[in-house]
């Protein structure tokens, strides 16, 4: 196994190619899976993280799905789950 020291804002995102925000959003999800069983809405997302819409975080989401970290079922609510 590796043996990572995990700085949550900045390193452990640009070794995994993330960005910031990205990160941010991705760590949000995981927190809110992890604590209530369920992923949280769109709307959830943007009131935590400050977010202007909701359709950034839709293109934030649709970015995570493409770099393998979550995986969203279309046309279904709160369906993300965590991949890594």
């Amino acid at each position: 196994m590796m043996d990572l020291q995990i700085d949550f804002r900045g390193e452990m995102s640009k070794k995994f190619g993330l960005t910031k925000k990205q990160n941010d959003v991705y760590l949000f999800i995981k927190k809110q899976i992890s604590k209530n069983n369920i992923a949280p809405s769109y709307e959830e997302i943007k009131l935590a993280l400050n977010l202007k819409s909701k359709n950034s975080v839709h293109e934030y989401i649709k970015q995570l799905v493409a770099r393998g970290w979550i995986k969203n079922l279309t046309a279904k609510a709160r369906s993300i789950t965590i991949i890594k």
